[in-house]
Formats: structure tokens, C-alpha cells, sequence
């Protein structure tokens, strides 16, 4: 199997080649490294900041960063992807974290505040130092988003399905962490970018890419690529992932109906025609009920995670109760031992008097926990942002471009949905690189545009 996924990796890769340059092939050999990372490398390289580790991955984040920051300014590219604003917001954030983390732990709560920021920020300026490296053309864009789809949307949803049906392969020769749930026949999957929800939000990100290329273009090989992430969703187990997918049809489809009403309804019937078997043939070795589960310990405790981490942003509004220091187990413990607290069967901890997991498992609550709130809606409208800049450009230019804006924008508003059971860019770094990549690949196309189209659609 391996050998398989090995060769239909390599002939893609191949297959871009041909048409990829310098500065596209270190797009890819970086998003590549980061794909394939596993988290036993972390061990290699550790450190502490006060207290505060920091191990493989953050620190692979910062050389990375300093590596191609050096590239970018030797080789300027116009015009600018508008990070102005998104620099701004984040500035906001990352000072107001500062403050919070001094504000509540003094010297320790700084060291705290910076182990956050690196976690939470690197992999968002690794994604616009790769993105911003990559001329301005719609030929340069399309090849970031050919680089995206073929490592989230065929190598890992491949990886994702084998170390469910496989997981004793994979957790031994691999070293994945495999979740057993109820289900038979497997377990939850996951793969190098994060657990079973982390990679089920990032390959649905790469799914509204191949519906744009199979509504719009026509190009029906892209097919397959949502018939693969369609399946490997099952395989997450992940209720919110799955109602991510389904918001995103709903919001894509009513962008684009009126000016592809044939092409909807043919693909929503194909749809229909080709997954319903697929899934009962499925079902009759696999068991996918807890998609239909509403009361499990899972959302019962997800219920009181929400509720302790809103009052405890209650009792702290502004600067909230320190980044790193509310919920401290998942940047301490989690990093150094993962395996240990995985063993632990209760999972839970005190958030001031309320029961809670040792996450809110909700990024809004999480941000205003730790960082207050009005770091909350800064952090969170740089997504608000750049999915306002995709709905403007959809009104503006020809269907096929069209197109496209509305797939990012539909799936921008699925993913801030899914924000609401998933704290990743705060906790998992490496799943967060490819979400910011493909925010940022959302701008990068907006820049290459048309120059009529990018006028109109200015902020």
C-alpha cells in the first residue's frame, strides 16, 4: 500500500513538474516536509523558555521563516497580497497576548504568551512567506493550489483512510497515534497535519478546490478528488467535519446555481448516485453510527468545556486569563509526553469551578479565555477578512473566477462554523500551516486577477 501511495505520489509530483519553476518547487518541497513531519522528530530537538517547551516543529517554524524571509527580499514581487490589514489585526492580537501573559503570570506568563505566539503565529507567516514568494500570475496561483490539492486532497486523505483500516501498521512502522472509538472494523485516522477532525477541516479545504475545477472548468479527473475526501470524511468519525462539508455545498452551490444551474443539479444528482452505494458498501464492513450520536460522553463534555472557558472569560474580559496559562496542559505536557496523557482516561481538568477537557475544543472560547476577547476578534477577523475580500471579488468577474472566490468564501464560512468545535490554529501548528496557506492562496488569486477586478474589490 505504501508502495502504491509512494508511486502515485511521485507520477503526480511528475506530472507538476513540468510546469513548475524555482520558487514553485520550494513551495512544494516545504509543504511537502511539513506533510510528511511526524511527531516523533519533535524529540530530536527540545527546549525550555522559562518553563515553556518548545520542541522539533516550533523550531523547524522559526528557521523556516527566517530562511525564506531572507529569499523574499531579494526577489519582490508586485503588487502586494494585502497582508497590511491582516498584519495590523495580528499585531493587535499578539500585543494584547503579551500583555495578558505578563498581566496575569509576570515573568512566566510572558515566557507562556511567547511559547503561544510561536505556536499560533509561525504558521501563519510560514504560509505568507511561501504564498508571497510566488509571482502574480493566474498561472503562479493556480500552481499553489495544484501544490495544496495534491498533498491534502490525494496523499493525505490515502494516508488518513490506510491508518484507519490499518492502524496497527501505521502505529508501529509510523508512530501515528491511533483514537479507538466505538466503530467496527477501525479507528479514527489522522495523519501528520493533526488527528481525525484536524485533517478531515484541512482536506475539505482542498475539496471546495476540486468542486470549483469540476463545476466550472469541467475538468472531471477532479472527480475522483471528491469522491476520495468524500470517503475519507467517513473515516474521521467527525461530526464536525462533516457538517462542514455539508455547509460548504450549501454555500457554494447557492453562489454559483444561477450561473452553472445545469452543472449543480447533474453533480448534486451524481453525487447522490455515486456516494449512496459507495457508502452502504461501506457500511457493511465499517460502522459509521456515531455520526447519528447526539448525547455521547464526547458532547456532553464539549458542553461543559464551552461552559467553563465562557465563564472564565467572563470573569476576565480584556486581557482573559493568561495565554498558555488557563489551559496549560496542551502546551506542556501534551508536547513532551503526548502518549502519557492519552492514557489518561478521565481527560478532564478544573477551569476556575467547572469540569473541563484539557481544551474548550472551541477556538473563539479558547482565545477569549486565555487572550480576552477583544484579542478573540482580532485573531479571528483576519478569517473574517480574507473571506469578506473572496465575496466581493465573486461579484466581479467572469464565471470561472467567479467560481473559484466563491468556493474559498463558501468554505471560509464552513470553516469559521467549524471553529466552533475545533481550537487548531492555537493548538496545532502543524495542521495550522496548510490552513493559512490556503487563506493566503485565496489572496494570492485575488492579486492575480485582473487588474479591474482587484480595483473593485479593494477594502
Amino acid at each position: 500500500m505504501m508502495g502504491l501511495l509512494g508511486a502515485a505520489v511521485v507520477a503526480g509530483v511528475l506530472v507538476l513538474f513540468a510546469k513548475y519553476g524555482p520558487r514553485d518547487l520550494l513551495v512544494l518541497a516545504v509543504l511537502s516536509f511539513i506533510a510528511l513531519y511526524l511527531s516523533r522528530f519533535d524529540d530530536y530537538v527540545q527546549a525550555s523558555l522559562a518553563g515553556r517547551p518548545l520542541i522539533g516543529f516550533h523550531f523547524f517554524l522559526i528557521a523556516a521563516c527566517l530562511m525564506l524571509g531572507a529569499v523574499r527580499l531579494v526577489i519582490p514581487e508586485r503588487p502586494r497580497l494585502g497582508f497590511g490589514a491582516i498584519a495590523t489585526l495580528l499585531g493587535i492580537y499578539a500585543t494584547l497576548s503579551i500583555l495578558s501573559g505578563l498581566a496575569n503570570g509576570g515573568k512566566m506568563g510572558l515566557a507562556a504568551a511567547v511559547q503561544v505566539l510561536i505556536i499560533s503565529l509561525g504558521p501563519c507567516a510560514l504560509a505568507a512567506f511561501l504564498v508571497d514568494l510566488v509571482p502574480r500570475t493566474e498561472a503562479a496561483s493556480a500552481r499553489l493550489r495544484g501544490s495544496f490539492l495534491l498533498l491534502v486532497g490525494v496523499m493525505t486523505p490515502c494516508l488518513q483512510v490506510a491508518s484507519s483500516v490499518t492502524p496497527n501498521l501505521f502505529g508501529a512502522v509510523l508512530g501515528w497515534a491511533t483514537a479507538a472509538t466505538g466503530a467496527t472494523g477501525f479507528v479514527r485516522g489522522g495523519s501528520p497535519l493533526g488527528g481525525a477532525i484536524a485533517t478531515g477541516a484541512i482536506e475539505v479545504l482542498a475539496y471546495s478546490l476540486a468542486m470549483h475545477e469540476v463545476v466550472a472548468r469541467r475538468r472531471k479527473r477532479y472527480a475522483a478528488v471528491l469522491i476520495l475526501i468524500g470517503v475519507s470524511v467517513l473515516f474521521t468519525l467527525a461530526r464536525s467535519v462533516l457538517l462542514m462539508l455539508i455547509l460548504f455545498h450549501v454555500f457554494y452551490f447557492w453562489s454559483v446555481i444561477r450561473r452553472y444551474p445545469l452543472r449543480v443539479a447533474g453533480l448534486a444528482l451524481a453525487g447522490i448516485l455515486v456516494m449512496t452505494p459507495l457508502f452502504l458498501k461501506l457500511e457493511q464492513r465499517f460502522s459509521f453510527e456515531r455520526f447519528l450520536e447526539t448525547g455521547d460522553a464526547s458532547s456532553e463534555l464539549r458542553g461543559q468545556s464551552a461552559i467553563a472557558a465562557l465563564r472564565a472569560s467572563v470573569q476576565h474580559p480584556i486581557l482573559g486569563g493568561g495565554p498558555g496559562l488557563v489551559y496549560d496542559e496542551i502546551r506542556t505536557d501534551w508536547l513532551t509526553d503526548a502518549s502519557a496523557i492519552a492514557a489518561r482516561m478521565d481527560r478532564v481538568k478544573i477551569v476556575g469551578e467547572s469540569i473541563s477537557a484539557f481544551e474548550p475544543h472551541d477556538l473563539y472560547l479558547l482565545l477569549a479565555a486565555e487572550h480576552g476577547w477583544p484579542a478573540a476578534f482580532a485573531f479571528t477577523g483576519v478569517f473574517v477578512l480574507i473571506w469578506r475580500r473572496m465575496n466581493r471579488l465573486r461579484r466581479t468577474v467572469d464565471d470561472q473566477r467567479s467560481s473559484l472566490a466563491a468556493a474559498f468564501a463558501a468554505v471560509l464560512a464552513a470553516l469559521g462554523a467549524m471553529f466552533f468545535t475545533s481550537s487548531g490554529p492555537l493548538v496545532n501548528p502543524q495542521g495550522s500551516v496548510f490552513l493559512w496557506f490556503f487563506a493566503f492562496a485565496g489572496l494570492h488569486f485575488r492579486a492575480s486577477a485582473p487588474a479591474e477586478s482587484r480595483g473593485a474589490t479593494a477594502l
